[in-house]
């Protein structure tokens, strides 16, 4: 009884013969999704290494205020850089919201464009349009925050001003917020500290880590 055919799929979405496939497309693909699983592997450990890191922060916060007779703390989530007891590793904690917009920006965008259209000519009517007009991101066509952000500072003896501003308030929302964190040692309290870094695109291989030859192609085969 003969074995059933076995296939893969390529970039086309076509299901090819295994035995019409090149060696090297094999290896290819082998070798592909072997880094790939890699990744995914690594990605695990610092997912693991980040949530360990934060229960251990809570942990000393809790600790902190425990000794310092402080209950029903609920500040949580703040910035803070803790050191040890040597003085020479440093952890430092920071959070970091994102803000997005809704549908009422764009409201908020006709309001003031009628505003800009019903000023008086001069030098105040330039200056505001330029202000108002940099809401609009060009490239994009979204509203742009941080010109959002100018408007809402600004201060207009106008009706119609008034309620663009205040629905570009109400407007914001907090869309996601991260954590970022950061190791740093040093040799001694005069050193500078170095930060150690697991971004892996500024890792430097160790000398004696060679690229791979057809030797070690063929032996991943």
């Amino acid at each position: 009884m003969s074995k059933p055919e076995k296939y893969m799929t390529d970039n086309c979405g076509d299901s090819i013969p295994v035995r019409i496939i090149s060696k090297y497309d094999l290896l290819r693909d082998r070798l592909v999704k072997r880094i790939a699983k890699r990744y995914r592997d690594a990605e695990a450990v610092l997912e693991a290494v980040k949530v360990a890191t934060i229960k251990d922060l809570e942990t000393l916060e809790q600790a902190a205020l425990a000794e310092a007779g402080i209950k029903d703390f609920k500040a949580k989530g703040g910035n803070a850089t803790v050191y040890s007891y040597d003085g020479l590793t440093s952890v430092q904690c920071k959070n970091r919201k994102f803000s997005a917009m809704d549908e009422r920006a764009k409201i908020a965008k006709q309001l003031l464009d009628q505003f800009v259209t019903e000023l008086t000519e001069g030098q105040e009517k330039e200056d505001i349009v330029k202000v108002v007009n940099s809401l609009l991101d060009t490239r994009s066509g979204e509203i742009n925050r941080t010109a959002a952000l100018r408007i809402i500072r600004l201060d207009l003896k106008s009706e119609k001003f008034r309620q663009a501003k205040d629905l570009l308030q109400k407007s914001m929302f907090a869309a996601m917020s991260k954590t970022y964190i950061y190791v740093e040692q040093r040799e001694s309290l005069e050193a500078d500290p170095v930060q150690i870094l697991l971004d892996i695109a500024k890792l430097m291989p160790r000398k004696e880590i060679k690229s791979a030859g057809p030797a070690d192609a063929q032996a991943a085969q």
